[in-house]
């Protein structure tokens, strides 16, 4: 599946759009109240764009966390690393 850019579908029901609104339809004669296809296909697309935003902002709190823990893991192997060198250094009848 490829991927869509929703800019440019949003485009053109922009242009779909100022092209109905330039159908010349006589004064006394109104649109009906039909809802045109791109109504919901401009909904969507908005709905698509917020979502996305939202999903760069988790990924970007994600990778923090990454790092988080990395760095806690990194600490973990320091510290023990120094546990097994005091160990080393205590004599060896003392069991700890």
């Amino acid at each position: 599946m490829t991927e869509r850019n929703w800019q440019e579908d949003m485009d053109k029901v922009n242009a779909f759009k100022l092209a109905r609104s330039c159908v010349n339809i006589p004064k006394y004669q109104t649109m009906p109240s039909i809802e045109t296809p791109y109504e919901p296909l401009e909904y969507w697309l908005q709905q698509y764009a917020a979502l996305e935003r939202e999903y760069e902002r988790f990924q970007k709190a994600a990778m923090g966390w990454n790092d988080d823990l990395t760095a806690a893991e990194s600490l973990i192997q320091q510290k023990d690393a120094e546990i097994e060198r005091l160990k080393a250094l205590l004599p060896n009848e003392v069991d700890v």
